[in-house]
């Protein structure tokens, strides 16, 4: 199996928004306007994740896995920063489901401050940010499309506060990616591959600088998060795994898996040779 793996990207789906969203409108701007409905929702969340340059960030499959085991006792407010509209993509293999039937491939999640909702209704005083997030799904029967989920409760971020029919998991994903989004233990910037070749001469903020700004205009606005997150030595049995194949890789095959030792080089080598015929046990 190849070491890195293959990432889902976010797909901007048409909706039929009520409005005409254009680059003239501010982000906070857009999203009061695109309260009335679902689409204009959804509509916002595109647009601003375009004017900020469509940021991503492809999240590692040990990230997923310890992202999944982790509880996330606190309240939405104690999170320390807001979070513009960025796209989190999984790895194929590792997506997350809603409801055990729409499967979550990528999303756009955005953390907004409380300001933002005050002119939508005055009466009303919220003192805590609220999470949003606009993931793409795929259905039991194939079919792709958008799903849309708020949250905005101050009670504890645990798998008993999380919205009803939401899967918690996705939460503890997308809040998880967040703080560790200014982390650079694990976020690490992607760079256009003439730059990962070279990375020990980009030894200044002022070389780094350029490399990123070399990638944004590529269109790679993003992150690693857990590229070099140090996995225990384990085994894989032999399995049959699903590979999409086909045009647009739509049809489901089924392919066998070899059995191996996953991060073998990490394990530890074993001193041989002292127990062989010729010397005996005692030299």
């Amino acid at each position: 199996m190849s070491e890195t793996p293959r990432f889902h990207q976010y797909e901007v789906r048409h909706t039929t928004p009520g409005m005409e969203i254009d680059n003239a409108h501010t982000t906070l701007e857009l999203m009061q306007m695109s309260e009335n409905t679902t689409a204009n929702f959804f509509a916002w969340s595109h647009k601003a994740w375009e004017l900020t340059r469509r940021p991503f960030y492809n999240v590692y499959p040990s990230v997923v896995k310890c992202l999944g085991n982790t509880s996330l006792a606190f309240s939405l407010r104690q999170l320390t920063r807001f979070f513009e509209p960025t796209a989190i993509c999984l790895p194929e293999g590792y997506e997350l489901y809603l409801e055990n039937q729409l499967k979550v491939s990528s999303v756009i999640v955005s953390v907004l401050p409380p300001s933002t909702l005050a002119p939508l209704d005055p009466l009303k005083n919220f003192d805590h940010p609220i999470c949003r997030m606009v993931a793409n799904v795929t259905s039991k029967d194939g079919r792709d499309g958008l799903y849309y989920i708020h949250y905005s409760s101050d009670g504890l971020l645990s798998d008993q506060a999380a919205p009803s029919g939401e899967s918690p998991a996705l939460l503890r994903l997308c809040l998880g990616v967040i703080m560790l989004s200014k982390d650079p233990e694990f976020a690490k910037r992607i760079l256009l591959n003439r730059d990962r070749k070279r990375i020990d001469r980009l030894n200044t903020p002022g070389k780094m600088q350029l490399a990123v700004d070399r990638a944004i205009r590529n269109g790679r606005n993003g992150w690693t998060i857990g590229e070099h997150l140090e996995v225990s030595p384990h085994t894989r049995r032999p399995h049959f795994a699903i590979r999409w194949t086909g045009p647009g890789r739509k049809v489901p095959k089924l392919r066998p898996i070899k059995g191996c030792v996953v991060n073998r080089a990490r394990v530890y080598p074993i001193p041989t040779g002292y127990m062989d015929e010729k010397t005996g046990p005692n030299g």
